[in-house]
Formats: C-alpha cells, sequence, structure tokens
C-alpha cells in the first residue's frame, strides 16, 4: 500500500464520508460502496491501515460442522454479556456476532483465505481467523484487501487529511465534513458520515476522563497509534451521547528495547513488584495489566533469579509466545534505516536462538539503566528506589510460599511457584503497554450514533473501537481476536447502514 493522493482544498461531495482509513473505516468504505454509495475516505495518515496492520487474530463466530451455529452464537453471546455483567449494550453485541456469521465468505470474495487458528488456546480454534505469515498478518492481508477493493469500487482517498468538524444541516441532521489539507480547509458534502478514527490513547485529557486514575506521569507505552480521539470530539460537539467508561486494550509488564524478553518477563514463574517492592498480582493471570494501571506510576519490575532464567530459556513457548516473536525477529520486512535506528535503541536482531538473544540483552540493557543484575536484593531496591527492607521481606515471603506450594496472598498456581534463590538476580523495569482503547461514542445496533436522549443523529454513524460495543472498563480477554473482529463487524454495518440512508432506503427500528 502506497497512496499517494490528496485533499486539494476544492469543495467535495459523495453519498457517504467516512472519517478515519483503519481496520473498521476501510471495511465500511466497501460495504458501503458494495451497496452503490459513492464513498469518500478522509485519513489524517499517509497510508491507510491504522492500529489494524498489526492484529494477529480476527473473532468470528462462524460455527463448527456438526454443531449449531445459533447454538455457538447464543454461547458467546452470554459470555460477553456476562462478563460485562450486562452493563453493555446487548442488542450491539448480538448484532456484531451475528454479522460475523458470513465473515468468511465476505472475506473470501475478495481475495482472502482465512483459516482458523489455535495460537489463542484450542478451545478458541473455532472463532479466531487468521491468514498470511506473520508479522504480514490477518490485519495486513484484510488492510490490503480493502484497499484494492475500494479501488476497484471507485472509493476515493483523501489522505493526510484531518477531519475538523462535522456539519449539521436542517433538523439535525448531519450533511458533511469539515476537514482540513496541508493548512486548508475542505468542505465534504455527504448524505451520510462514519466516525471510524480508532481511539483516543495519544490525548491525556480524554485518558484521564475515561480511564482513571490516569496520570501525565504515569510508565506507559503507546503500543498503538496515538490517535487523539477526532471523532469522540467530533461527535460530542454535536451532542452526541458518550458512554461513562471505556476500556483499555492494554498488556502488563511492556519492555520495547528487546525482540524477546517479553518471553522472561511475562512468564508466569517470575514476580512482579511495584515502586515500593510490593507484589501486586497473581503474575499468571490474564487480567494482570489491570493490577498493574492500579500501581504507583503504573512501573513494574519483573524479578528472577538465574535458575528461574535458565528454566524460561528450556521451555516450550505457547503458540501465541511464538508468533509473536517470530515477527519481533523477522527481519526482511524491515527496511534497512528502520533496523540500523534499532540497532542503535540495542534491539540485539539476527539468526541466533532467541535465548542467545535474551542473554545479550539482558546485559546490553543492564548498560543502559533498565535491568539491574545483582547478587544483592539490598543494590536492587536501591536500583528501584524502593525500602531494601520491603523488597526483602516480599522476596522472603514469596520464597516460604514456594517451600510451602501456596501462595496465601494472591493463590497463584502452585505450578509457578519458583523460589528466588540462585544469584545473581535480575529486575527488568516494565511499562504498561496502552495498545487502544475501547468506547466513548454511544450506539446502536445499527451503529448510529445517539444522542443525549438516546435518538439517533440522523446521518451519523460509528464503527470500530471509538463506538462502545463489547467492552466496558475492561477488554474481555475470553474473546481473544474480538477487538479487531468487532471493528470489522461494525464497520460492516455502519457502511451498510450508512449506504441506504444516504440513499433514503435505511429501515426504522
Amino acid at each position: 500500500m502506497n497512496p499517494e493522493r490528496e485533499a486539494r482544498g476544492e469543495k467535495l461531495a459523495a453519498n457517504v464520508v467516512v472519517i478515519g482509513g483503519g481496520g473498521a473505516g476501510l471495511v465500511a468504505a466497501v460495504a458501503a460502496a458494495e451497496k452503490g454509495a459513492r464513498v469518500t475516505v478522509l485519513e489524517a495518515r499517509r497510508v491507510p491501515g491504522g492500529n489494524a496492520v498489526n492484529a494477529i487474530g480476527l473473532f468470528a463466530v462462524i460455527g463448527d460442522k456438526g454443531t449449531d451455529i445459533n447454538a455457538q452464537r447464543d454461547d458467546y453471546f452470554k459470555k460477553t454479556m456476562g462478563y460485562a455483567h450486562w452493563r453493555i449494550n446487548a442488542r450491539v453485541v448480538r448484532a456484531l456476532i451475528n454479522k460475523s456469521g458470513d465473515l468468511v465468505p465476505w472475506l473470501e470474495a475478495k481475495g482472502l483465505k482465512p483459516e482458523r487458528t489455535d495460537f489463542f488456546g484450542p478451545v478458541h480454534a473455532s472463532v479466531v481467523l487468521r491468514c498470511g505469515t506473520i508479522p504480514e498478518g490477518i490485519g495486513y492481508e484484510v488492510a490490503k484487501a480493502m484497499v484494492k477493493t475500494c479501488e476497484e469500487l471507485g472509493v476515493r482517498f483523501l489522505y493526510r487529511t484531518r477531519a475538523k468538524k462535522l456539519i449539521v444541516g436542517r433538523e439535525g441532521r448531519v450533511t458533511g465534513v469539515m476537514a482540513v489539507a496541508k493548512g486548508k480547509e475542505l468542505i465534504v458534502d455527504a448524505g451520510s458520515v462514519i466516525i471510524a478514527t480508532g481511539g483516543f490513547v495519544g490525548n491525556q485529557r480524554l485518558l484521564k476522563k475515561f480511564l482513571p486514575p490516569y496520570h501525565d506521569d504515569d510508565d506507559i507505552f503507546l503500543g498503538g497509534l496515538p490517535h487523539k480521539g477526532d471523532g469522540l470530539l467530533m461527535a460530542t460537539e454535536i451532542g452526541a451521547a458518550t458512554e461513562i467508561i471505556a476500556a483499555p486494550e492494554m498488556s502488563v509488564n511492556r519492555f520495547p528495547w528487546s525482540s524477546c524478553l517479553f518471553i522472561i518477563i511475562k512468564h508466569p514463574g517470575t514476580i512482579w513488584v511495584n515502586k515500593n517492592g510490593e507484589r501486586f498480582t497473581d503474575e499468571s493471570v490474564h487480567e494482570a495489566a489491570n493490577s498493574q494501571y492500579r500501581q504507583p506510576g503504573k512501573t513494574s519490575y519483573t524479578l528472577i533469579d538465574e535458575k528461574i532464567k535458565e528454566a524460561i530459556f528450556q521451555s516450550d513457548l505457547s503458540p501465541i509466545d511464538d508468533t509473536i516473536l517470530k515477527a519481533n525477529m523477522t527481519l526482511d520486512v524491515i527496511e534497512e534505516k528502520i533496523r540500523q535506528s534499532i540497532r542503535k535503541e540495542g534491539l540485539f536482531v539476527g539468526s541466533s536462538p532467541w535465548q542467545t538473544i535474551a542473554e545479550k540483552d539482558l546485559h546490553f540493557q543492564a548498560d543502559r539503566g533498565r535491568v539491574k543484575i545483582s547478587s544483592s536484593w539490598e543494590e536492587i531496591a536501591q536500583w528501584m528506589g524502593a525500602d531494601p527492607v520491603a523488597l526483602k521481606g516480599t522476596i522472603d515471603k514469596y520464597n516460604a510460599a514456594c517451600s510451602q506450594g501456596h501462595d496465601d496472598i494472591f493463590a497463584k498456581d502452585r505450578k509457578y511457584l519458583l523460589p528466588l534463590r540462585t544469584p545473581p538476580y535480575y529486575a527488568i523495569r516494565c511499562y504498561l503497554n496502552l495498545m487502544v482503547t475501547h468506547g466513548g461514542i454511544k450506539i446502536n445496533h445499527n451503529m448510529e450514533v445517539l444522542d443525549k436522549r438516546d435518538s439517533p443523529i440522523p446521518g451519523l454513524y460509528a464503527a470500530g473501537v471509538e463506538a462502545a460495543s463489547a467492552d466496558l472498563e475492561t477488554y474481555n480477554p475470553g474473546l481473544p481476536a474480538h477487538g479487531y473482529g468487532f471493528a470489522v463487524n461494525s464497520g460492516r454495518i455502519a457502511g451498510e447502514s450508512a449506504a441506504e440512508f444516504a440513499s433514503g432506503k435505511q429501515d426504522k427500528y
């Protein structure tokens, strides 16, 4: 994908305007164009795809041979609603799950070959799709296919064009978008508008509002594009309602300077402590990121000893760790200038076994103050800025739990209770990895944006992570890859609904 077209400053018109050319926006553009709409996509960046190009899985309830597809949809619907304690919009969730049923043939018609995968675990093999190879996984492949299909359908792309304001006509109907390209104002008249701007991880004010407690100096690594919440801000400016809280899609213990230390850092046999030297979670649970979010500065330190390190080196990788590792260590898709800058930052890459690279990384990063290697817990505590007595107490209590085979604080699975008694000891400073936010704009099952009376704002739709759908406060790990899956299917629903509205054919519910 190497688009060059840009906005030229003239006044334009379209049946449907899509704001954002990421995972949901591209799909919405295709879906609307397939309904016969003339579609224009406004994309603030130079290229389309957004965060979706990094997706390695896509959630879809497509049914198993010999099983009742309705029963399977019902099961995942109930799981989704139960996880959120029925505080999310049930009709929206049901619409997204049902829409995924014909996703495979829809993608196949675009030249893709999605297949089931078990790298999120065998239990999820019936609902997670992938295609292609890593790092060009399903997100990249779908984005590429959507751009190609858009071109075939005559969709117009305006790159480096940032939407600034929704234009509202008589009776509150959205009739267009005001955007800026190269400092020049651009007006695009529209029959309907779809917001698909990718969340707000790059907007600290919105993070404080929707994801408390958030502070400016928190140790957070932005693992996704720093979107500013443009769609959310434009929608609320004209009276759109919002959900009371959003859900962050985040992961615990991010260490961005190494291709493979994540295998050590996130291993359940390690222990994690905060700035005060205290354990704060069961290190083997999927939702540990929530625990890290509560810690001072959201900082975490992964602690291991030499014996645990060697045990991790000798253990088998999980399918998903193996997938991520291959993606991180693949060089032929990285431009030479990027490779050189990565080397300067201390990321060891090459054909060596990951254990060899990890060993080098530990010492290399120790020289740069990001890792501490010592035979003294007191020295490690001083490096962390923690009370040495507190850290030593944490280690002693944990080692006692390992000897007893019972963690009486967090009830960690005893098979992961590995004592830290063999120096040298290692402490790795980690960040909370905030990839994307989910939610904000209140919608209904047609992806129509709602006002503060819960009535649809005529002509305005939202899709993707900026629309409130399946997550509230916490991203649901029981539905792996549903963030991208729901982005795709909300894009399909929004595109079809917006095209029908623009043509005057939309049914009223």
